[in-house]
């Protein structure tokens, strides 16, 4: 009887471990996922860059001035003549055109504006020889880029006469009056003059344009 009841203890005990082993065993790897407390949310924003496209449209041709055919007038050889423009686009010129009486020697140049008249020269064509009457055109040295609004002169001189009209594109027209100033002098110098005395005449205007590029 006593072997007896220490078999059934010992069998009791055996049991009571298994029993506790088991129960402190680990979950599964799937129950621990099933069972699983998020530690927080997460957004994700996307950045999207935006893509510009400007397109500007260049007009090219006749800027500035009258490159009409039509003269009612003339001036005679020896002063520099001017007149006022303003512009009203970006605007890029590269030649300069007169309209001359006979073949002979010209000069055209862009200077900067000074109180209401010419002020300095800022570029010019140099002297060129015109072999026939007629419109003659020359390239300046480089492109003169013009921002919007902008007032300048462009002002030529010749030994020959050049033509005039009563053409509304200029607004002002002045004449150089402080002595006769020959291309033979400006080629000796190399350059157009600056300063001396401008005296407005507003009674034709002469044919005279600048070509070029605008915005």
């Amino acid at each position: 009887m006593k072997k007896l009841s220490v078999i059934l203890v010992s069998a009791l005990l055996i049991t009571s471990f298994f029993i506790a082993c088991n129960t402190k065993a680990p979950s599964s790897p799937q129950a621990e996922q099933a069972t699983a407390t998020p530690i927080g949310t997460f957004t994700t924003t996307p950045t999207i860059t935006p893509t510009v496209t400007i397109t500007a449209t260049m007009v090219c041709g006749v800027k500035f001035g009258s490159s009409s055919d039509t003269a009612n007038g003339s001036s005679g050889a020896g002063n520099l003549f001017a007149h006022k423009f303003t512009a009203i686009t970006e605007t890029s010129l590269t030649t300069l055109s007169l309209k001359l009486y006979t073949a002979g020697k010209y000069c055209i140049g862009i200077y900067s504006d000074n109180a209401g008249t010419p002020g300095n020269m800022i570029t010019w064509t140099g002297v060129k020889t015109a072999s026939a009457a007629g419109w003659n055109s020359a390239e300046l040295p480089a492109a003169y880029n013009l921002a919007q609004g902008d007032v300048f002169w462009i002002v030529y001189g010749a030994d020959v006469t050049a033509y005039g009209n009563t053409d509304a594109a200029y607004i002002d027209y002045y004449r150089y009056s402080a002595g006769i100033t020959p291309i033979s002098a400006i080629e000796t110098a190399g350059t157009m003059p600056v300063g001396g005395t401008w005296n407005i005449n507003n009674s034709y205007r002469h044919l005279v344009y600048a070509t070029g590029c605008s915005y």
